[in-house]
């Protein structure tokens, strides 16, 4: 490669060296003031303990931390806060001090001296009668005077106050049942102590014990406040009372008392014999007679068709309350034995009725569903359906009919070996290709014929399909096709190819699909991998089915068999030349152009190079060979420019085939010449 490059470098070196602490200003802790009052009143939040002055020079470095000890008889659990303020603005705050002896504060916003540091504390209600002192240990800058100096501290302190004993009232009851019941009351006050929660305690014997506590309920002063409570004895008078504790302590209302409900008993109910039986309907019934002390919210039958009634039976809600009740009951199956019961349901439960009666509905016809098609060629297929039920009465015959017209006739048909009920199928042939076919099952009981709903479907085969072999094999490509003959009696609504690296193709392979119809068809298949043996056929796809050719196979290129030729220099023209060669029979050729003097490098396989046709910016083949890439593609020529007039260069074009990884070069026979501005000079090799 020839390329003139200026490399100019222009260094300029400067050196100085300072003390560190020349130029940096200072912070002075000119003071300490004691700002805690004499005797500290709860509740205290962010209560101003301590004032240490500063000034400072410009130029000041920021302060880090600083770290404060409490102490006295308070305990960590009595601190809930503690902070640190810089010119009137909180800085840092550290919450529930795991110890007091030494508590950091981080700093480093802007602290660099000329203002105040303010010292504040926030205690919990449990500090009430204990003292307090704050030191302020230390205060880190690395430009600090301490002229206090530090640690300095307040005077103890005595701390008074805090919450008193809470109040509660209006001991409430509601909702009472059996076994539970609500209660709740009012708290009037919380002693001062947010904290304050609520409950009740009951028992059985006035005026106490109250064995039986609930507590920790949320309330608000002046908000009434229940909770749920179980376990209650039956028929039993409960005395209760309300209670509330915070941290000084727990009260109570007055006593309130209830009494629980009798346990309640399910229903008592009645059955009645059937009446009015038909062949799907009767009118059925009974009575609750008790209703176990508590409402009856629902009543009526439950039917099955075996015994119990109640176990997987049809329910059918017939009012509520006491007394008698019937309704007539559809949707029994015909000449069917019916077992049914009476119920009714309370609070307690579900009660049915101690007898159970049963009654057989009268015969009908057969019911018969689902016309079923299968196995259809162009004249035959296997069609049939279900006899659901025969209707009460044996089903002797069964089958289907069929016919061209929708709706009927059905002119022929087609019984079953057999009678009775259950799915059954019959094969039926001479249908009439590509006409469309309508028919109904049937069954026969000694009440008659039934029918099932109308179906249809058109007698058609799979499509006969032919491949024709495989041509244009390339690397990772072939053109392949096929043929479809005929269509089987329906139109052929998807058609193509389908490839595997295994046999048979259509067992997990690639489908590449070519048009409808029928005809010859064929397509260029990409992404065959190289150098395999590839099996293929043809399919052809109609509303019937998927008809597939014969199996086919071959196998992909290694890499291109056939080198470029012709390589010339049509056009030379100062900076630029034009190159031009004959393809080969790969994907496409990569030109790849040197200095005439520069030493030759072939391109490697799997590397898919990126081309330039500006010979001072193509990339190099591979770097530091001075060899570049000015084209690679399927074209036929390049031109070329950014070269260099009276310069001798040597271009070498190789066919390749596949992308990527999967990029394989041909680099035999050599095909290489060179240009000068001038005709070219083609180069002989031995």
């Amino acid at each position: 490669m020839f390329r003139k490059r200026l490399l100019s470098v222009f260094i300029l070196a400067l050196a100085w060296s300072v003390s560190p602490s020349a130029y940096a200003g200072t912070m002075t802790l000119t003071s300490f003031v004691d700002q805690s009052p004499a005797t500290i009143n709860l509740p205290a939040t962010q209560l101003l303990m301590a004032t240490i002055n500063t000034s400072g020079t410009q130029g000041g470095n920021d302060a880090t931390a600083t770290a404060v000890q409490i102490s006295g008889s308070i305990l960590a659990a009595d601190v809930a806060q503690v902070c640190v303020d810089y010119n009137g603005t909180q800085v840092f705050c550290q919450s529930n001090p795991a110890s007091l002896a030494s508590i950091s504060l981080t700093l480093g916003g802007n602290e660099k001296g000329g203002s105040a540091f303010d010292y504040r504390v926030t205690l919990n209600p449990s500090a009430a009668g204990k003292t307090i002192r704050l030191t302020v240990l230390s205060i880190t800058n690395s430009n600090l005077v301490d002229n206090i100096p530090l640690p300095a501290s307040t005077a103890l302190r005595s701390i008074a106050g805090g919450a008193t004993a809470p109040t509660v009232t209006s001991p409430t009851f509601a909702n009472v049942t059996d076994t539970t019941a609500t209660l709740g009351g009012t708290l009037t006050s919380n002693g001062g102590d947010a904290g304050t929660t609520c409950g009740v305690e009951w028992g059985t014997t006035p005026g106490g014990p109250y064995p039986n506590p609930v507590t920790g309920v949320s309330c608000s002063v002046g908000v009434p406040f229940t909770t749920g409570v179980t376990g209650l004895p039956s028929s039993t008078q409960i005395y209760f009372r309300a209670r509330a504790t915070n941290s000084a302590g727990t009260s109570f209302s007055a006593q309130n008392t209830f009494t629980t409900t009798s346990p309640t008993l399910p229903p008592t109910v009645t059955v009645a014999a059937a009446t009015n039986i038909g062949q799907n309907s009767a009118t059925l019934g009974g009575n609750v007679t008790a209703d176990g002390g508590a409402a009856v919210t629902a009543r009526g039958i439950v039917w099955n068709t075996s015994s119990p009634a109640e176990s997987g039976g049809t329910t059918v809600p017939i009012g509520s309350g006491l007394g008698a009740f019937s309704q007539l009951v559809s949707g029994l199956p015909a000449g069917t034995t019916i077992f049914f019961k009476a119920y009714a349901t309370n609070s307690s439960g579900t009660a049915y009725s101690t007898a159970e009666e049963s009654f057989s509905t009268l015969a009908g016809l057969p019911t018969v569903i689902s016309p079923t098609v299968a196995d259809v060629t162009a004249t035959t297929a296997t069609l049939g359906g279900t006899v659901q039920s025969d209707g009460g009465a044996a089903v002797t015959s069964r089958g289907i009919e069929w016919g061209t017209t929708s709706g009927g006739p059905y002119p022929n048909s087609v019984p079953h070996a057999s009678g009775g009920t259950g799915l059954f199928t019959v094969p039926v042939t001479g249908l009439p290709t590509g006409t469309v076919v309508y028919f109904r099952a049937w069954a026969v009981n000694t009440q008659g014929t039934a029918y099932s709903v109308q179906s249809s479907f058109t007698p058609a085969g799979q499509p006969v399909v032919t491949a024709t072999p495989a041509t244009n094999i390339l690397l990772q490509s072939a053109t392949l096709g096929g043929n479809v003959t005929n269509d089987g009696g329906s139109a052929v609504t998807a058609r193509g190819i389908v490839w595997n690296t295994v046999s048979p193709p259509e067992a997990g392979g690639t489908v590449v699909p070519i048009g409808t119809g029928t005809g010859a068809f064929s397509k260029t298949v990409s992404g065959l991998p190289a150098a395999t043996q590839i099996f293929w056929k043809a399919y052809g796809t109609n509303s019937v089915a998927t008809g597939y050719s014969a199996e086919q196979s071959f196998t992909t290129l290694s890499e291109p068999t056939v080198q470029v030729s012709n390589l010339a220099f049509p056009v030379l023209a100062g900076r630029s030349m034009r190159v031009s060669w004959t393809r080969g029979n790969g994907d496409g050729a990569i030109v790849v152009m040197r200095l005439a003097a520069t030493g030759r490098a072939d391109p490697l396989d799997g590397n898919d190079y990126v081309a330039d046709p500006d010979f001072t910016l193509a990339s190099e083949l591979p770097t530091n060979t001075n060899n570049f890439v000015v084209y690679k593609g399927p074209g036929t020529s390049v031109n070329v420019n950014g070269l260099t007039m009276s310069t001798n260069y040597t271009v070498a074009v190789y066919e390749y085939a596949g992308t990527g990884a999967t990029t394989d070069y041909l680099l035999t026979p050599l095909v290489e010449a060179s240009a000068r501005g001038e005709r070219v000079r083609p180069l002989e090799y031995g």
